[in-house]
């Protein structure tokens, strides 16, 4: 008779587990198009951030008004968890436009109007912060300003700050270089401020960062807000290990930093900045330690060669409380986007 038993001692083969995935960061916006907003907006709720481009935008909007009341609550209330927004291009930010209000581009406000024409926004009614990515600000870098699809860009900037009203904005750092585009773009940082003013008008805002360039320009900051109390301006790394005046870019970013914000005709600080705090972090070479307004007095500051000590003196009470040059390490990270 045939033994059946199972024998015991037999070893065990057992397959082998596929862990690759476990080290690989969850792509949570690369979700498949029929994923609903819910389940996007969930996977992301935890941490209270959310993302949004041309891909993920449509999940997340599209369907809310047409869902189930007691799903399209859902959807709301994950929405409402959202407090650092992330706008990566031009499209997503125009859907999120359309879901804050589908006849923004009927409404244009006035510039530096302290009333926001707009009702309270129904989703995303806890944003705080709002990160720009590198491609939206690559599209508006290239546009030129007399193109008509610059006053669309200009109502969804208008409407995205009206409504979600936060209290922090960043831009990335261009993933071009505009000075090697076909055509000028020399003067890309002072146009990016003209096409950017109606969000850095809104009065909810608090601070805003640029990351890798100075975003002012008195002409269209004019309109500054009295909440705004910083502007920072966080630098790439210098690539010298040693200072070395003709090279080194913490000098000459230092140098195009007070360019900007003094007025040469008066020979002092700009008046829409006499009130804020200007921070310029990662300057290793000119750290506060090696700064003080002894050395400012003595430096040719002017791009031009132009010596702005006078200027400097005159405003020297700002120089002492409001201007401070810091060190990567001396500083925080973005409160946008967290990073340096």
């Amino acid at each position: 008779m045939t033994n059946n038993l199972p024998d015991f001692n037999e070893k065990v083969v057992t397959p082998q587990m596929a862990t690759a995935y476990i080290d690989q960061p969850s792509h949570i916006l690369e979700l498949p198009k029929e994923v609903p907003a819910v389940k996007m907006v969930q996977l992301q709720s935890r941490a209270k951030k959310l993302t949004i481009n041309r891909t993920t935008a449509p999940n997340v909007f599209s369907n809310i008004d047409s869902r189930p009341r007691p799903l399209r609550d859902w959807d709301v209330q994950m929405l409402n968890e959202v407090e650092n927004l992330f706008i990566d291009d031009v499209e997503g930010a125009e859907t999120l436009a359309t879901s804050l209000d589908r006849y923004y581009l009927r409404k244009h406000l006035k510039d530096g109007s302290e009333v926001c024409g707009h009702s309270p926004t129904q989703i995303l009614k806890n944003v705080q912060t709002i990160s720009f990515g590198s491609p939206l600000i690559d599209s508006l870098i290239v546009l030129e300003s007399d193109n008509l699809e610059l006053l669309k860009i200009h109502k969804i900037l208008e409407t995205l700050g009206c409504m979600l009203r936060p209290a922090h904005i960043c831009l990335s750092k261009p993933s071009i270089d505009p000075e090697k585009l076909e055509d000028d773009f020399s003067l890309w940082d002072i146009e990016l401020t003209d096409k950017m003013s109606a969000i850095l008008s809104i009065p909810s805002l608090k601070s805003y960062t640029a990351h890798d360039f100075l975003l002012y320009d008195r002409l269209y900051c004019q309109n500054l807000p009295t909440s705004l109390q910083t502007i920072n301006t966080i630098f790439s790394d210098c690539p010298l290990t040693r200072c070395d005046n003709e090279y080194c870019y913490c000098y000459a970013n230092l140098r195009d930093a007070l360019d900007y914000i003094m007025v040469m005709d008066q020979g002092e600080v700009d008046e829409p900045v006499r009130e804020k705090r200007l921070n310029l972090i990662n300057l290793p070479h000119v750290s506060s330690s090696m700064l003080n307004l002894q050395v400012l007095f003595n430096m040719d500051l002017g791009s031009d060669g132009i010596s702005k000590a006078g200027g400097v003196r005159r405003s020297e009470n700002w120089f002492r409380s409001q201007f401070k040059v810091l060190r990567k390490e001396d500083a925080e990270p973005c409160v946008c986007c967290g990073r340096f």
